[in-house]
């Protein structure tokens, strides 16, 4: 968490909520301008999971790759990760492979760009820094800087609150002062 001073007040950054809505904005708006820019695997990741969601995956492959994520059959039971969106700062690959096979078994309906939306909150979620991971100070403004220019940053992709605000008033009456 990042703890900020405030003129009248304090608030409490919740800095992976926070990374993931800024993540997954620039994904939007590059999905909408049709352009997600993808970093290509110099080596592809290879993800074992069953025939079943090796078809799934498989016939869901050019709607994926709108996404950014390049994926295609390796064998009866893996599917290769070829590349994934460029913005990603920490890709986790087969979580996101995971992920995606979870969403459409769920959901096997679930196409267009409802599809390619949920997707991009998987991907956003997988590679965006931790609750627990330390950040220098350089990498805390630059976070609350990115966010700052967001049009809404108050809670993350799943509806979870990005920051807590407490008042003086707050703090003056937990300690009975008022």
């Amino acid at each position: 968490y990042i703890l900020r001073a405030l003129e009248d007040g304090f608030e409490i950054v919740d800095q992976h909520a926070l990374h993931e809505r800024i993540t997954f904005e620039a994904l939007r708006g590059e999905l909408a301008r049709g352009n997600v820019e993808v970093q290509r695997l110099l080596v592809p990741e290879l993800v074992e999971v069953d025939r079943a969601q090796v078809a799934l995956i498989a016939a869901r492959a050019a709607e994926l790759t709108r996404a950014g994520v390049l994926v295609e059959p390796f064998g009866e039971a893996t599917l290769a990760v070829h590349g994934l969106p460029a913005r990603l700062q920490r890709p986790r690959p087969a979580l996101l492979v995971r992920d995606i096979v979870a969403l459409l078994e769920e959901d096997k309906a679930l196409a267009g760009e409802k599809l390619l939306e949920e997707v991009l909150h998987r991907a956003a979620c997988r590679a965006s820094v931790m609750a627990g991971d330390l950040l220098t100070e350089h990498e805390m403004r630059a976070l609350l800087d990115r966010g700052r220019h967001l049009e809404s940053d108050q809670t993350c992709v799943h509806g979870r609150p990005t920051r807590v605000r407490f008042a003086l008033a707050d703090l003056e009456r937990a300690f009975n002062r008022r």
